[in-house]
């Protein structure tokens, strides 16, 4: 009698523990498909929109219409990242930074406030090379309220800071978020 009712529950608690197993692989499963989904759909919008960017962006013709949904700001984000690196130009910078104002604002903002660090990193170093200076005043704010905990994020905020707001950069130099070593202090007063 004992040696059933053991059987029982540890037939129970098996079963519990494969349908537990079951059901975190159908989310990943389900989380892997949105995700092949959105990379998806940020390729087709490359694909069939990148004559009208280059025509936007260097040929200085019409605006390209505003984007709709996450991944379509994406897809515009990697456009704008390919045009900067391969054609470092003052009015195709231009350029960029005005339609980022103009319909990417939330994405970007959005991308700042993010818990993943490396989304973090990646919109401010989109901030650097894009000049998005809408995003100026957010990540003033960070370094205010100290919310700042890894030291590339550190050093990417006080690029941004030194170009636009010396009093804070020189302020956040006097007295750091973090613990700064004097390598940090060279690396970050070689890139200002």
């Amino acid at each position: 009698m004992l040696t059933s009712q053991l059987l029982e529950t540890f037939i129970y608690i098996t079963g519990v523990f494969f349908g537990i197993i079951a059901v975190i692989f159908l989310y990943l499963i389900i989380k892997r498909k949105q995700q092949q989904l959105f990379y998806w759909k940020v390729d087709r919008y490359i694909q069939g929109h990148n004559d009208a960017w280059y025509t936007y962006l260097i040929m200085d013709g019409a605006p390209v219409s505003s984007v709709k949904n996450e991944a379509e700001k994406a897809a515009v984000d990697q456009i704008f990242v390919t045009y900067m690196t391969t054609i470092n130009n003052k009015e195709v910078r231009q350029r960029i930074a005005e339609y980022a104002t103009q319909h990417l604002q939330s994405f970007y903002v959005k991308q700042l406030k993010s818990t993943d660090l490396a989304v973090r990193l990646n919109v401010l170093q989109r901030m650097l090379l894009f000049d998005l200076s809408f995003l100026r005043v957010e990540i003033e704010n960070r370094m205010k309220k100290k919310r700042i905990k890894s030291m590339e994020e550190y050093n990417l905020c006080m690029r941004v800071v030194s170009n636009e707001n010396s009093w804070l950069f020189l302020a956040h130099m006097y007295k750091p978020c973090l613990q700064l070593k004097e390598y940090e202090y060279k690396v970050i007063l070689s890139q200002v």
